[in-house]
């Protein structure tokens, strides 16, 4: 395996190079103490659950300098049966241990072995829970290492730490499985992770060393020694970060909207890369062509090529993330510009960022640039980071606080070697580490007054990055917040894919929609009174004795009134939803919509009069935006709609969009209809032309859907979604049939 595909996509060049000498240094470089006595450890197990699982074999190995001097191997006999599937894993059967000692006489032994001297193992809390969980097990050792973790501050560019992977990587001894080969295999690891550290910016490791002294941590002694190596070195984080900028310059991009026309593969090219053979099939060798996969690409390639918008349902097991990202990439690529995905959540951004992106990248040639942008709290604050590693500040967590000391070695580590960084990726334990002890808040930021704003910062550097990315993967409430701050956050991005488009509508609702409470408001008013309780009065009764009162008791009059009018329109509103909640449920669906439309209209103008803004209630209540539940933004004004597949209406800065769904895109094809004018009959795309819809299609939709929105058919709730879909006269096809009165439903209690 060679390095450059070992470590994580836009690792600079420099750290490239450090890692690939790695394992011919260790073969030569010594570092005495550190490497006497030592033990190395490794168990296999009937599972995963030190409750419910025990001991199967124990290997353990003595180091002394390169060479082992001495070793412990034995079987365990448990007193349950081996599963079939760890036999099948490490080749450990029943008759392997019936003989074997017990846990208990099998871990006095490892204690002799030990002796109390250090212990490496690779996530050494399985393997110590396991031996501590046997009577005398807390005896073994009071130093464990952790191999794993050491292995993040070492080699943080690594794409994974697993022994096996860095085993092959450096050509160590291989794992099998079995606790004596793991054990060479870790043996060989060990020292490349000890020559790793002293390639860190000379300093870190008196820096690290030195931080919380009165913490006991188990990785303090090597990092002392480590620092004697180079003594008097003085670590700067601000140096470090320059250093890795530097490697990180990028050309500036092109705003698409610069561009007349994008140059676009053709639609043989696209074809041609999902064929067998062909790019997609090398990412993937086991790929099979899909006709649906094929054709949602050739959709997007479109949508491209002619500057217009498409939403797109896909099937589990299309392929969609591969069908959008081809052409993105390709747009980005041949036009200079930056692309942008926005999905459901990190998890799938990370899917893209960790998975998709970098195999894609691969097989391109002359590669791909990309990059995640998510909220401020997934980025370590540098000047946190500092402070603590300088202990000027106390660690919080209620837990072991060595686990905090180890997250700031991590990071320390990694934002040397990375020009940005998602604490996502690093493996941190979070259960035992505070959180907000490495990141910050916006509100929090102390930008212009931090050392490292903003190119140095990795939340501000970030958007910096990003806009010289390719792909540029964020989330649904990242582009909101953008669209909120008036593109200020993103760089200018004018092509985005909205994947899983179905819940941008619930991301929409939860940031940009106000809400008002009636409860709320009538405390509001009582704590502002009038002539003779709340604040007011009291404010009348401080200024009657002072010098003008006769104008402060005008003004606070005029106020007073001004509160009671309010109160009383702020009411009538409340009265109108609550009145268009029994209107809908008694008349129906399209009775409702008429009766929002007048109410809400009378109810603003009621506010209107005691000048407060209230727009009428379908606008009011979304913010002032109206997301609908079709997923469409619409507003309610002269017949004006656009949906989130056509956010070029929505701050203005963006351009075409796909957005792509698993399910329930059907409503949102009708909205991007009503958009561009076209016709949509269906029933799910609330009518034709635009809101001129038919008023029988809009409500079979409506009805449908309602199935299965039960909860939302009390109150207000059921008639904020209906606003916004109209009713108008019947279309040609609707006028011809016959129609059918329903007979009223019987009551009761009657003899009808």
């Amino acid at each position: 395996m060679l390095i450059e595909d070992a470590v994580s996509s836009g690792t600079p060049q420099f750290v490239i190079d450090s890692y690939a000498t790695l394992a011919e240094r260790a073969k030569t470089q010594s570092f005495g103490l550190i490497e006497e006595d030592v033990i190395v450890l490794d168990t296999e197990t009937t599972g995963l659950s030190v409750q419910d699982n025990e001991l199967i074999e124990i290997s353990a190995a003595r180091l002394s300098g390169r060479e082992i001097v001495d070793r412990f191997d034995t079987f365990v006999h448990p007193k349950q049966l081996i599963p079939a599937e760890i036999t099948e894993l490490t080749s450990i059967t029943n008759a392997d241990v019936v003989d074997a000692p017990s846990a208990v006489e099998a871990v006095a032994a490892l204690a002799d072995f030990v002796g109390g001297c250090p212990v490496i193992a690779h996530n050494a809390t399985f393997d110590r829970s396991f031996i501590e969980s046997v009577k005398g097990g807390v005896n073994v050792s009071d130093i464990w290492i952790d191999s794993l973790a050491l292995s993040r501050i070492a080699l943080p560019r690594l794409a994974s730490h697993k022994l096996s992977f860095m085993a092959d990587l450096f050509g160590c001894d291989s794992v099998s499985h079995r606790a004596n080969a793991d054990v060479d295999a870790l043996c060989g690891v060990w020292r490349v992770l000890l020559v790793a550290l002293t390639d860190l910016p000379q300093g870190l490791m008196a820096r690290l060393a030195d931080m919380h002294p009165d913490v006991p941590w188990s990785y303090r002694p090597i990092f002392s020694f480590l620092a004697g190596q180079n003594p008097g070195s003085i670590f700067s984080l601000g140096a470090a970060r320059a250093d890795v900028l530097k490697a990180d310059r990028a050309d500036d991009r092109v705003d698409a909207d610069e561009l007349p026309v994008l140059k676009m593969p053709s639609r043989e090219e696209i074809e041609a890369d999902y064929a067998p053979g062909g790019l997609v099939n090398r990412m993937y060798p086991t790929y099979e062509p899909r006709d649906e996969q094929i054709a949602m690409a050739l959709e997007v390639r479109d949508a491209l090529v002619t500057g217009t918008h498409r939403v797109i349902e896909a099937g589990t097991g299309v392929g969609k993330s591969m069908a959008y990202l081809v052409p993105f990439a390709e747009a980005a690529r041949r036009n200079n510009i930056t692309v942008g995905i926005a999905t459901k959540s990190n998890n799938l951004a990370d899917q893209l960022m960790y998975h998709e992106l970098p195999k894609l990248a691969e097989q391109l040639d002359g590669g791909l640039s990309f990059c995640a942008l998510k909220g401020y709290d997934h980025y370590p604050c540098l000047r946190k980071l500092e402070r603590m590693s300088r202990g000027q500040v106390e660690i919080t967590t209620k837990r072991d606080p060595a686990d905090t000391l180890t997250a700031v070695a991590v990071i320390m580590a990694y934002v040397c070697q990375s020009a940005d960084g998602d604490l996502d990726s690093l493996g941190i334990r979070w259960r035992s580490v505070n959180r907000p002890d490495f990141t910050t808040a916006s509100r929090e930021c102390a930008r212009r007054l931090c050392p490292f704003f903003p190119d140095k910062c990795l939340v501000h550097g970030a958007r910096r990055r990003a806009a010289h990315a390719d792909v540029v993967v964020t989330n649904h409430s990242l582009l909101f917040r953008n669209v909120a701050a008036e593109g200020r956050i993103l760089p200018p991005i004018r092509h985005w894919v909205i994947d899983e488009a179905h819940s941008i509508e619930r991301e929409a609702r939860r940031q940009w929609a106000r809400v008002v409470s009636a409860d709320e408001s009538r405390v509001l008013f009582e704590r502002l009174g009038g002539s003779s309780t709340g604040a007011l009065s009291q404010v009348s009764r401080d200024l009657a004795t002072s010098e003008g009162s006769t104008l402060y008791l005008g003004l606070t009059a005029k106020a007073t009134s001004t509160v009671v009018r309010a109160s009383m329109a702020i009411a009538d509103v409340f009265d109108g939803v609550r009145e268009l909640g029994r209107r809908a449920r008694v008349k129906g669906h399209g009775h409702g919509v008429r009766a929002l439309e007048g109410t809400s209209e009378l109810c603003a103008q009621r506010a209107r009069k005691v000048g407060i803004g209230v727009e009428p209630l379908g606008s009011f209540l979304c913010g002032g935006l109206g997301i609908g539940h079709t997923g469409a933004v619409q507003h309610r004004q002269r017949g004006v709609a656009h949906g989130v597949a056509c956010p070029g209406e929505v701050g203005g800065d963006l351009g075409v969009a796909v957005a792509v769904d698993d399910v329930g895109a059907k409503d949102l094809v009708g909205v991007v209809a009503a958009r561009h004018g076209a016709s949509h009959r269906d029933g799910t795309g609330r009518g034709r032309r635009g809101l001129r819809g038919c008023g029988e299609h809009n409500r079979a939709g409506a009805d449908q859907e309602g199935k299965q929105r039960k909860q939302d058919r009390e109150g207000a709730n059921f008639l904020i979604h209906d606003a916004y879909l109209p009713s108008h006269s019947p279309c040609d096809e609707c006028a011809s049939r016959p129609q059918q009165r329903k007979a009223p439903p019987r009551r009761q209690g009657t003899s009808e």
